[in-house]
C-alpha cells in the first residue's frame, strides 16, 4: 500500500494526470487487500493516513483543475487577439 501511495504522490508532484489516474486505480487495488479482514490497529492507523494523504492529493489534484479552467477561460477570453497575433507574425511572400 506505501508503495502505491508514494506512486501517486509522485504522479502529482509531477502533475502526470494520466499517470496520476493510473497510480490511484493502483493504489485502489493494493487497498483491496484488507477487504473483509480483520483489522490490526497498525493497520487502521496504516489506513487513516493512507485516507489522509490521499485527501490531500485529491485536493492538490482539484486546485490543478482549477489553476487549468482559469487559463483556458484566459486563454479563450483573449482569442481574437491571439489569433490576429498569429496573423500578422506569418511570413510574407516576396515578389521574386
Amino acid at each position: 500500500m506505501d508503495a502505491a501511495l508514494r506512486r501517486l504522490e509522485d504522479a502529482v508532484d509531477r502533475e502526470d494526470w494520466a499517470d496520476a489516474a493510473d497510480a490511484d486505480v493502483g493504489f485502489a487495488c493494493a487497498l483491496s487487500r484488507f477487504l473483509g479482514t480483520e483489522l490490526s490497529q497498525a493497520d487502521r492507523d496504516a489506513l487513516t493516513r493512507a485516507r489522509e494523504v490521499h485527501a490531500g492529493l485529491r485536493h492538490r489534484c482539484e486546485a490543478a483543475c482549477t489553476r487549468l479552467e482559469a487559463h483556458i477561460a484566459k486563454t479563450r477570453a483573449h482569442k481574437e487577439g491571439w489569433i490576429a497575433y498569429a496573423m500578422s507574425a506569418e511570413p510574407r511572400e516576396t515578389g521574386a
